[in-house]
């Protein structure tokens, strides 16, 4: 059998720690492999991605008269594919901050400011912009004031204007318990999960997929074990692979080290072949390999 170094899944939790890192993020004091991971998709979860989107608003939307500047410079920004991320929430500066609004609704809220401070975030206002963020589109709900993390009108708004975007979290039936938005504001505390019913009876479960009892995000959670196992996965096949290339060229206990490094053109897994001192093949992205 063919003698093969390969550790996929450590060199992914290592190209994470680089990704956090490079956002401007320490690690310093994550150790556990499974945590770093997590906090990954935490970071992709509460950060926008810079890219062109569409702008679109409920009816009835208002904005106050003395916010429709900063209104107005945040749709600029994100029909030009700026960075809104200074809009949002000092919080981003914690990794690991628990935005339970985010987690179990998946709405963002943005500040509505025109300045840049000296940290980097636009001037704080007391009304924010609520809305959803999606790949290609972003949903303007509503404009209120702060704390109104479980106000039952913000999903009232979406359900009423966008049915289509949390259809896939729509419930057959009418849940037996209607918790307000007090209540579901308590709940979240004690980071329990609820069910969202709309004025019409109709139930959703949460957007964002929830939080774990840590306050954590349940999603990010998911896509951590998914990769994890993905990545094992991975160094089966190819681990197969190899030992069928061994056969093939004759070559008993032929040595083989397979590493994820970070290339000009991005990153990619790289399969060397030390008997013979050649590149055998390259396998395409990592982050493509793993749907990133």
């Amino acid at each position: 059998m063919a003698q093969i170094n390969i550790h996929i899944y450590d060199d992914l939790v290592k190209i994470f720690r680089y990704e956090i890192e490079e956002v401007g993020y320490s690690t310093a004091d994550i150790t556990d492999p499974y945590k770093l991971i997590i906090m990954y998709f935490t970071m992709r979860k509460r950060l926008v991605e810079k890219r062109p989107r569409k702008v679109i608003f409920p009816q009835d939307f208002t904005c106050p008269a003395d916010l429709q500047a900063g209104l107005d410079m945040l749709v600029k920004k994100f029909e030009n594919g700026e960075d809104v991320n200074p809009h949002l929430s000092r919080t981003i500066k914690e990794l690991d901050f628990p935005d339970l609004m985010l987690f179990d609704w998946k709405i963002h809220h943005f500040h509505l400011g025109t300045t840049m401070e000296g940290d980097g975030y636009v001037s704080r206002t007391g009304d924010i912009l609520y809305a959803i963020v999606s790949k290609d589109e972003v949903y303007f709900i509503k404009i209120q004031p702060h704390n109104h993390w479980s106000d039952l009108d913000l999903i009232e708004t979406v359900h009423q204007n966008w049915p289509e975007l949390i259809a896939r979290f729509r419930i057959d039936g009418t849940p037996e318990v209607a918790f307000n938005s007090t209540e579901i504001a308590q709940l979240r505390k004690a980071h329990v999960n609820v069910m969202i019913t709309t004025k019409d009876g109709t139930g959703y479960l949460g957007m964002g997929m929830g939080f774990m009892t840590d306050g954590s995000s349940s999603n990010a959670a998911l896509q951590a074990v998914r990769k994890a196992h993905e990545a094992k996965n991975i160094e089966k096949r190819i681990t197969e692979e190899l030992n069928c290339i061994e056969s093939d060229l004759g070559r008993n206990g032929m040595k083989f080290e397979v590493e994820a490094v970070r290339m000009p053109s991005g990153i990619y897994a790289i399969e060397h072949n030390y008997n013979l001192g050649w590149l055998l093949y390259n396998i395409k992205s990592i982050k493509d390999l793993f749907g990133l």
